[in-house]
């Protein structure tokens, strides 16, 4: 799923991604957009059954050895 979530990303101009039209895309807006695409896997039952438990999640992207932005929140409904 992540690796699905990502494709999304990959190699492509920020600035031109729908999801992103307006935005400034900092490392926390996209630790955001990755979080929000995970839980929505989550409900989909795109992770398994296992995943109905999970309630909390946190998403870190790390810019270099020294930078990192993370996202984290409930998720909803389980």
């Amino acid at each position: 799923v992540l690796r699905y979530i990502l494709a999304e990303l990959n190699y492509r101009n920020l600035d031109e991604v729908p999801a992103f039209a307006g935005r400034n895309t900092t490392t926390e807006v996209l630790a955001r957009f990755v979080f929000d695409r995970v839980v929505a896997a989550i409900a989909s039952g795109a992770l398994g059954p296992g995943a109905v438990g999970i309630r909390e999640l946190r998403v870190t992207l790390h810019e270099s050895h020294v930078a990192s932005a993370s996202y984290e929140g409930p998720v909803r409904g389980s």
